[in-house]
């Protein structure tokens, strides 16, 4: 696991630097009247910082130290739009640090109850994804990365495998952790597979926090200013530029990639509404996310990250 790990120690002091600076100077910057425009610069200007200043250190860590940035400075931009929220430093660190959703208004909220299933299916879930990495890296693999078909087959388990350690397991058990705190925290993926369109899937079901940030600091001022088609297309359009941040700074190839994955979903969006007078089904959003899912996890952040787990 040392591809997850920075070969110099001064890169875990950046990184620890640009979050801590995200975080205090966040704290201030939601309370500020010019909030909106102050809050925009901080997550660009940490992607930087970070980006350049840890260019030499293993993908694995680059990719989690540009999330983290990304992540903490999309909380402040997220929080400024809610002006009316009082933040003392226990809830904004629990927001920034404790919940990976962008909703700031559950920190003020009672939850009416804890749904203890979150525990119980994030530890099966974790565990699940743990054993699937497991049987792959000692009983199913030869020790190397395979090519064709295979390759991507088996790029597929991997990647579901993690998501089941990181989105259906740790992040349900840190939400049903919030409500023991008095939280009304939720799940942050909501039965994906149930989907029958993109439109669904994408607005609803997979990774609310992405939707409530987008939602929040792109889709509703561009909506409220022009049309909802710029706004659809600006949102999809930042989202692919987040994944960037994510998928190709971290390994510096495949630009371009995760953004092409995002206009082919825009496109298959725009043509459900267009086109579609019902729900086209599972087997029209399976395709429609599976299919160009290379272009999202294209090769070069495959063998230098994600297969890592498996090798």
């Amino acid at each position: 696991m040392s591809f997850l790990f920075p070969q110099h120690f001064f890169s875990a002091i950046i990184l620890s630097g640009f979050v801590l600076t995200e975080f205090v100077s966040g704290f201030w910057l939601i309370r500020n009247k010019f909030r909106n425009f102050l809050s925009w610069p901080l997550p660009i200007f940490s992607v930087a910082g970070v980006h350049f200043l840890t260019a030499e250190e293993p993908a694995g860590f680059r990719m989690i130290a540009l999330i983290l940035v990304l992540l903490t400075g999309m909380k402040v931009v997220t929080a400024a739009a809610y002006p009316t929220l009082r933040f003392t430093w226990f809830k904004w660190t629990l927001y920034c640090f404790a919940w990976v959703g962008m909703n700031p208004e559950i920190f003020f909220k009672q939850r009416s109850g804890i749904d203890q299933s979150l525990f119980y299916r994030g530890v099966l879930f974790l565990a699940s994804g743990i054993t699937i990495l497991f049987l792959l890296r000692f009983f199913l693999l030869p020790g190397s990365i395979p090519t064709g078909v295979v390759y991507y087959v088996l790029s597929l388990v991997v990647l579901i495998a993690l998501s089941m350690i990181l989105h259906f397991g740790l992040l349900n058990i840190s939400a049903w952790a919030l409500q023991q705190l008095g939280y009304p925290a939720y799940s942050l993926f909501r039965a994906p597979l149930s989907a029958k369109s993109l439109t669904d899937f994408w607005g609803k079901r997979w990774n609310l926090a992405f939707t409530e940030m987008t939602s929040v600091a792109v889709y509703r001022p561009l909506f409220k200013k022009y049309s909802l088609i710029v706004a659809l297309i600006v949102s999809f359009a930042v989202s692919g530029l987040l994944h960037e941040v994510a998928l190709s700074l971290p390994v510096q190839s495949g630009y371009g990639l995760p953004l092409v994955y995002f206009v082919i979903q825009l496109m298959l969006v725009i043509a459900e509404q267009k086109f579609f007078t019902r729900k086209p089904g599972s087997v029209w959003v399976i395709a429609g996310l599976i299919l160009p899912l290379p272009l999202l996890f294209h090769p070069s952040i495959m063998k230098a990250v994600f297969w890592q787990f498996v090798l």
